[in-house]
C-alpha cells in the first residue's frame, strides 16, 4: 500500500532528518518521500514515490540498498552505507543509513545524505544524532491504521523500560499514564486527530520502570493522511518536566508556607514543653510563650520589662533576677551559650527544678543583638535520678554481698562486672574475669546451646533462660553452675546487658551422677537376675525334655533284661525283652548313656557360664585370635577356598580370652559350615567403638538365615535351622550365653542366599 501524505513533515523533526527521507519496504519499495530542499533536487519526490529502489539507482546499488533494508528489518538494527556517484555532472559522496525503529514493522527509514566533504559529513553525524534523541527528549512514531506505536531509544532510557515492554503496543503504554490524566490527554490528542488543531500538546504523569513517576509534557503532529484526510501516521516528543512541576509546586507550597509561618512559628513556641524568651541586649523581654507566663494579660505586662521588674511586681525574691543576671552578663561578655539548672520554691511551697539554656544571637559586626532563653522543667528528671542513685546504691549492696553469682555481661559476652561469689566459682580474680568473655571458660559441649538461647533472647524469642552449664575454672576443675540469664534493654529496644544469676551445682550434680550410676548398676542387676531366672528355668526345661527321654529308655532297657533273666518283671519288661538280643538292648544301653552324658556336659558348660562370677577378664589381641581360629581351621578353609579380612579400629580388647576366642570360633566355623556351594566364604571380622562400649563384627556371603521364620529361636538350645549339615544346634546357645553372662548383647542381620551379620557388643 503507498501511503501519500498531505501535510509535511514538522519543523522540529525535519531539521535533523537527511535531505532524503523515504519509507521503504523490504522489497525496496518506497512508500512515501520528503526532501528538505525541493529545489536542489526538483520533481525527485515524484520520482522516488510509489516506485523500487532498483528503478531510480543502478542495479549493483540498488542490489546494496536491499540487502541492507532486509537485514535491518531482519535485525532490528541500523545499517549505513557510503556510496559515490555524480549529480549533474559533478561528482558527489551520499550516505545511506537505514533506521528499521518504524511504527510499521514493515518498514524501515531509507536517509540520504550528501557527504561530499569532511564538514558535511560531521554536520550529517550531528544531525542523525539529534534525531535520534529528539533534542535529548524520547521521540515517538504513532501509525494510527496499525494502531501501533514506536520509541525511541532516548525514550526508552528516560523511562527505563526496554523495547520489548513498551514498543509496538499503544495499550502498553498507556497503561503506564497516571489513571487522573488519561482522559483530558485523551481529549487533547483526539482533537490533534481529527485536525481541531494544528499540534497537540499534554502533560500528564506516567509511570517509570522503577515505579517512580515522572511529569511528561507530549507533543504531536500528523503528519500523513488519507487522500480522504483519515490520519495515518503522527510523530511527537516526551519531554521530561518532572522538574519544572516539581519548582511549580515548591512555588505554590512556599507561598502556602510563607502565608500561614507565622501562625505556625506561633504555634510551635507554644507546643514546645519549655519556656521560650527572648530578651534585647539590655535584658529586656521581646517574646514570651504562653509556658513561661500563663497568665496573657500578665505576658503582654512582661514586655519590655525585666526579671527584677516582675519579681517586685510579685513580690518575689531577688536572688533568682540575680542570678540569671549573672549568666546574662557572662552570655553578653563571651558571645558564649550559658546552661544552667535553677532551683526554686513554687508558691504552694514545692520545690522544683528548671535546666535553663541561654543562647545569643550575634549581629554582623559579632555584637550581641539579642538572647534567646529556653527553660524546661526538670523536676521529674531530678527526682528519678535521686531514686536511681538510691536504686544503684540498694542493687550495689545486694549485687556484691549476694551469697550466689551475680554477673553483668554484654550482649557480645564480655564480663561487665561480677561479684565475689562469681570469683569463688571460677577461681580467676575480678580483674580477670573482666578481660575475658564468658565463652573462653564455658566447656565446648555446653557453648553452643548457651548461645543459642542468648540469640533466641536478643531475638525477644525469650525472656529468660535457665540452664545448667559447666565452667573450667582457672585451675582447669569442671565446675557446674546453675545460669539464670536475664536481658536490659536500652530505650530505643537495643540490648544493653545480660544479667546473669550463677549458682554452683557442683556437688548436686556429682551426687546426682553418683545416684544414677548406682541406679544403672541397680537396673543392670535385675535384669542380669531376670537373664538368670529365664537361664534357669530353660535349664529346668531342657532337663526335663533332655534327660527323661535317655534315663527313661536306660531304665526300660535294664528293667527288660532283669526280666530276661529271671529277675523281677512286669509283663510289659517281658515283652520288649523278647524283642532285643542282649547285645542290642546293651548297645542301645551305652547309645542312651551316651546320649545323656553330652546332654550333661552341655548343662554343665551352660551352668558354668551363667554361674561363674569369678571370671578372669585379659587383654586380648583380636587380630592374634583370628590368626589361631585360622590356623585351626586351615584344612576346612583351604577345602573351601574361604578368606578372612579383619577391620579393627579396635585392637586390643578387655574380655576373657578363652570366652572371647570361644565366640570368635564359633561365629567363623558356622561362617564356613554353613556357606553356598558355588561360592567362595568371605568372613570380615571387624571392631568399633559405640557409645563408649567395644562392638565385634563377623559378617559372611553364606546361606543366610530366615529370620522371619527362626527369629525367635535363633539362639534356642537344640535348633537347627540348615538341614544335611554335622549340627547339634548348640553352639549358638553357647555363644549367647558367655556373652549375656558377661552384660554383653548380641544381634543378628541376615539375608537368605546372601549372608549372615553377628553384631556383638561387648
Amino acid at each position: 500500500m503507498t501511503i501519500h501524505a498531505d501535510s509535511k513533515l514538522s519543523l522540529d523533526i525535519i531539521q535533523y532528518l537527511g535531505e532524503v527521507v523515504a519509507e521503504v519496504s523490504a522489497d525496496g519499495m518506497i512508500h512515501d518521500v520528503r526532501m528538505r530542499n525541493t529545489d536542489k533536487y526538483p520533481g525527485e519526490e515524484e520520482r522516488y514515490r510509489g516506485n523500487k529502489l532498483s528503478d531510480i539507482h543502478p542495479a549493483e546499488v540498488a542490489d546494496k540498498f536491499t540487502a541492507l533494508i532486509k537485514k535491518a528489518l531482519r535485525t532490528g538494527e541500523s545499517q549505513y552505507l557510503e556510496f559515490q556517484t555524480s549529480y549533474k555532472k559533478q561528482p558527489v559522496i551520499y550516505s545511506v543509513r537505514i533506521l528499521p525503529q518504524h511504527a510499521d514493522e514493515h518498514l524501515a527509514y531509507f536517509i540520504i545524505d550528501d557527504i561530499t566533504s569532511k564538514d558535511r559529513l560531521e554536520l550529517m553525524e550531528n544531525k542523525w544524532k539529534m534525531a535520534l534523541d529528539a533534542s535529548g527528549d524520547g521521540m515517538w512514531d504513532y501509525n494510527l491504521q496499525a494502531n501501533t506505536i514506536y520509541f525511541s531509544d532516548r525514550w526508552h532510557e528516560i523511562f527505563g523500560y526496554s523495547k520489548d515492554e513498551i514498543s509496538g503496543s499503544v495499550e502498553k503504554w498507556t497503561s503506564k499514564v497516571d489513571l487522573q490524566d488519561v482522559e483530558e490527554s485523551a481529549r487533547l490528542f483526539e482533537g490533534c486527530v481529527k485536525g481541531e488543531t494544528n499540534t497537540y500538546s499534554s502533560e500528564f504523569k506516567m509511570k517509570c520502570k522503577d515505579g517512580s513517576y515522572k511529569w511528561v509534557l507530549s507533543r504531536g503532529v500528523v503528519i500523513s493522511r488519507t487522500p480522504d484526510g483519515k490520519p495515518l501516521r503522527m510523530i511527537g516528543t516526551h519531554t521530561d518536566i518532572t522538574a519544572r512541576k516539581s519548582a511549580e509546586q515548591s512555588r505554590n507550597d512556599f507561598e502556602e508556607q510563607l502565608q500561614s509561618q507565622k501562625d505556625f512559628y506561633e504555634q510551635i513556641l507554644n507546643w514546645l514543653p519549655g519556656d521560650i524568651a527572648v530578651l534585647d541586649k539590655d535584658y529586656r523581654f521581646m517574646y514570651l510563650n504562653e509556658r513561661s507566663v500563663k497568665d496573657p494579660e500578665v505576658r503582654k505586662w512582661m514586655i519590655g520589662k525585666t526579671d527584677f521588674d516582675y519579681c517586685r511586681e510579685r513580690n518575689r525574691p531577688l536572688d533568682i533576677a540575680q542570678g540569671r543576671k549573672q549568666r546574662y552578663d557572662e552570655v553578653r561578655n563571651t558571645g558564649r551559650q550559658q546552661e544552667w539548672e535553677e532551683r526554686f520554691t513554687t508558691a504552694e511551697g514545692d520545690t522544683n527544678y528548671k535546666l535553663r539554656r541561654l543562647q545569643p544571637v550575634m549581629d554582623e559586626q559579632g555584637d550581641l543583638r539579642l538572647m534567646v532563653g529556653y527553660g524546661v522543667d526538670i523536676t521529674e528528671k531530678v527526682r528519678t535520678e535521686e531514686a536511681l542513685r538510691t536504686s544503684n546504691e540498694m542493687f550495689t549492696s545486694a549485687f556484691d554481698s549476694s551469697g550466689i553469682g551475680m554477673a553483668l555481661v554484654s550482649p557480645f559476652g564480655k564480663w561487665l562486672n561480677v561479684n565475689n561469689s562469681v570469683c569463688e566459682i571460677t577461681g580467676y580474680s575480678k580483674e580477670e574475669l573482666l578481660q575475658k568473655t564468658f565463652q573462653e571458660i564455658t566447656h565446648p559441649d555446653d557453648l553452643e546451646l548457651d548461645l543459642g538461647l542468648l540469640k533466641q533472647m536478643l531475638n525477644k524469642e525469650i525472656e529468660v533462660y535457665n540452664l545448667e552449664k559447666r565452667y573450667i575454672s582457672k585451675s582447669k576443675k569442671i565446675v557446674w553452675v546453675l545460669l539464670t540469664v536475664s536481658m536490659v534493654w536500652n530505650a530505643d529496644n537495643t540490648p544493653k546487658f545480660v544479667i546473669a544469676q550463677i549458682v554452683d551445682i557442683t556437688k548436686r550434680k556429682e551426687l546426682t551422677d553418683e545416684i544414677n550410676r548406682k541406679n544403672k548398676e541397680l537396673e543392670a542387676t535385675k535384669v542380669s537376675l531376670i537373664n538368670k531366672i529365664q537361664q534357669l528355668e530353660e535349664l529346668n526345661y531342657i532337663i526335663a525334655h533332655n534327660l527323661r527321654g535317655p534315663a527313661r529308655n536306660i531304665n526300660m532297657l535294664a528293667s527288660a533284661l532283669s526280666a530276661k533273666h529271671g529277675g523281677t518283671h512286669d509283663e510289659e519288661s517281658l515283652v520288649i525283652a523278647e524283642a532285643f538280643t542282649d547285645q542290642e538292648a546293651i548297645s542301645l544301653m551305652v547309645e542312651g548313656a551316651k546320649a545323656l552324658t553330652e546332654n550333661l556336659d552341655t548343662l554343665m558348660e551352660v551352668a558354668k557360664i551363667s554361674l561363674n562370677k569369678k571370671i578372669q577378664y585379659d587383654d586380648c589381641n583380636v587380630e592374634q585370635m583370628v590368626q589361631n581360629i585360622t590356623s585351626q581351621l586351615s584344612g576346612v578353609m583351604y577345602e573351601k577356598h574361604a578368606r578372612i579380612t579383619t577391620k579393627l579400629a579396635i585392637k586390643d580388647i578387655s574380655y576373657p580370652s578363652v570366652y572371647l576366642e570361644s565366640i570368635l570360633y564359633n561365629f567363623i566355623s558356622n561362617a564356613i559350615k554353613y556357606s553356598r556351594k558355588d561360592v567362595a566364604p568371605e568372613i570380615i571380622v571387624s571392631t568399633t567403638k559405640m557409645q563408649g562400649r567395644v562392638v565385634l563384627s563377623v559378617k559372611d556371603n553364606g546361606l543366610g538365615i530366615d529370620l522371619d521364620r527362626y527369629g525367635d529361636r535363633l539362639f534356642k538350645l537344640n535348633q537347627v535351622f540348615h538341614h544335611g549339615f554335622d549340627s547339634k544346634g548348640v553352639g549358638l546357645f553357647l555363644t549367647k550365653s558367655q556373652i549375656e553372662a558377661l552384660g554383653g548383647s548380641v544381634e543378628v542381620k541376615s539375608m537368605v542366599n546372601e549372608g549372615t551379620e553377628f553384631i556383638v557388643t561387648l
